[in-house]
């Protein structure tokens, strides 16, 4: 019962991500499809990390969210702040109007979603179908793993 619950809490917070406010491109031209030598000083510089220091990517994927042609980057990736955490940087990358790098917000999970969950808790990012999916789990080397599933329509 509980699980269901967290399920239906998560749903309504991440739906969010995708009843964000779009800008389309007033020139009518599709962006540039975001790379990682040009995400990568980005995210740093947000994250008071070196420039030049070097990102791990677990997850670098695209997906058209706002349905105008362009394709916003789904990044899970750990920054110098993290250390042997895991991921620390969960986040959908767009650009505005003007060309510049735009994170779309989503929503942090309730503390409820990590009650079941052992050890070191981090979470991923996919586009099964269309739909934004944030996979939780807890330490993979625990017996005692679950993943919660988000689905998340457009």
């Amino acid at each position: 019962m509980q699980a269901d619950f967290n399920r239906v809490r998560l749903f309504r917070v991440l739906v969010l991500l995708l009843c964000t406010p779009m800008v389309p491109h007033a020139n009518g031209q599709k962006a540039a499809l975001i790379g990682k030598e040009e995400l990568a000083p980005w995210l740093n510089q947000k994250r008071d990390c070196p420039t030049e220091s070097p990102l791990y990517f677990y997850r670098f994927d695209f997906f058209d969210f706002k349905g105008d042609g362009d394709k916003e980057a789904i990044v899970v990736a750990s920054s110098c702040m993290t250390g042997t955490a895991g991921a620390d940087i969960h986040s959908v990358i767009s650009r505005d109007s003007s060309g510049q790098l735009t994170e779309l917000e989503i929503p942090d999970a309730a503390p409820e979603t990590y009650d079941s969950l052992f050890g070191n808790q981090n979470y991923d990012l996919t586009v099964p179908d269309g739909l934004l999916v944030a996979t939780f789990g807890d330490d993979p080397e625990s017996s005692h793993s679950s993943h919660h599933y988000l689905r998340v329509e457009r």
